[in-house]
């Protein structure tokens, strides 16, 4: 059993797990494509705090993993098929498995159209 499951491993769901275990929690991230989500597969990122000068959507997406990994978050590349919310503890459900929390943090972002 996990402390929180996110849902979403773009800057988002990757700086909210960052944080989650700098206060100890055990947490989850569970995403279906790629750590960086949809900035990943831009070419230059321009409008988002703490980028250094140059900056890709690739570069930016592996810094983004190489942190949440040092820090202790755990990644999981699995599509979420079911999220139970149900109760007090939570059931996200994977073609993978399922996972339990207390918490889940919904982070998917966007698709381009």
């Amino acid at each position: 059993m996990y402390d929180i499951i996110i849902l979403g491993a773009g800057p988002a769901g990757i700086s909210a797990a960052i944080y989650a275990v700098s206060r100890g929690k055990k947490t989850l991230v569970l995403e279906k494509g790629q750590v960086g989500g949809l900035i990943g597969k831009v070419s230059t990122v321009t409008h988002y705090a703490g980028i250094v000068a140059g900056e890709t959507g690739a570069s930016f997406a592996a810094r983004l993993k190489e942190q949440a990994l040092a820090d202790g978050v755990e990644i999981r590349c699995e599509e979420v098929t079911a999220v139970d919310l149900a109760g007090e503890v939570k059931t996200v459900t994977t073609a993978q498995g399922s996972y339990q929390a207390p918490r889940v943090i919904v982070a998917t972002g966007s698709s381009p159209r």
